[in-house]
């Protein structure tokens, strides 16, 4: 939230709530105000009044609404601290993706990124020992990394500063077998023309916030709402969904 301060202003009262009147919330000495993690798809009503030592002055009543929103908004994101932290997710049948079409999904809040692109894992099935399996990885300057193996990796990755530390983004890796791609927050990020089949890592099962096949390239931050499809989305789809709980 955000104001202009009145003359003579030395303080200001906030009300917010979801009903109106809205109830008291808080004095600050700031002229805007971060609030906690909202309601999605709720009206909000609020208030600000000017304060000083002498006269409080009423303001009007604004009313905001927000909007669909699927990233941690009840407090469900996975935290992973970038040290030991990882989800095992085993290794069923529908995870030993092969063929040449695979996407991958997640929203993430990055608290700090790793000092490479491929050592801050965020959704990971590899095999080192020969060079095999799937996984979009997020490291560098907040560089998104995709890469596949088959005997040899193939990845790309997008340009410095795709996403930023402490901002929660949506992070798509398709190939459809002529092409890998990456998109940040729906949009096409890199592209790059290549043709291979996806190595199946049989013995390594999937890791969420770090590697299988490489321990220690370890994600610091939350991660919510990956999915896996033996399919590649297209752009359209995955803008459609990206903000969508699947059910």
């Amino acid at each position: 939230l955000g104001w202009t301060a009145g003359n003579g202003s030395t303080s200001f009262d906030i009300f917010l709530g979801i009903t109106n009147p809205p109830s008291f919330l808080t004095n600050t000495t700031s002229n805007s105000f971060q609030t906690e993690i909202l309601n999605s798809n709720t009206t909000y009503y609020w208030r600000v009044d000017c304060k000083n030592q002498y006269y409080t002055t009423e303001g009007n009543v604004w009313t905001f609404t927000t909007g669909n929103s699927i990233a941690d908004t009840n407090g469900f994101a996975l935290q992973f601290d970038g040290t030991d932290d990882r989800l095992d997710c085993g290794n069923g049948s529908s995870l030993q993706i092969i063929g040449n079409k695979i996407t991958l999904e997640a929203m993430i809040n990055v608290n700090e990124f790793k000092s490479q692109p491929f050592a801050g894992s965020v959704i990971v099935k590899d095999q080192g020992s020969n060079s095999s399996g799937y996984m979009i990885r997020c490291g560098g300057n907040g560089i998104i990394n995709f890469n596949i193996g088959n005997g040899s990796w193939h990845e790309i990755s997008t340009p410095a500063n795709s996403v930023q530390l402490n901002n929660w983004h949506h992070v798509a890796a398709t190939y459809d077998g002529a092409t890998m791609r990456i998109y940040i927050d729906g949009e096409l990020a890199v592209q790059s023309s290549t043709v291979f089949t996806i190595g199946n890592a049989s013995n390594s099962n999937l890791f969420i916030g770090e590697s299988p096949g490489f321990p220690g390239r370890v994600f610091n931050g939350k991660i919510d709402e990956v999915r896996i499809w033996n399919v590649s989305r297209t752009q359209s789809q995955i803008q459609s969904t990206m903000n969508t709980i699947l059910t």
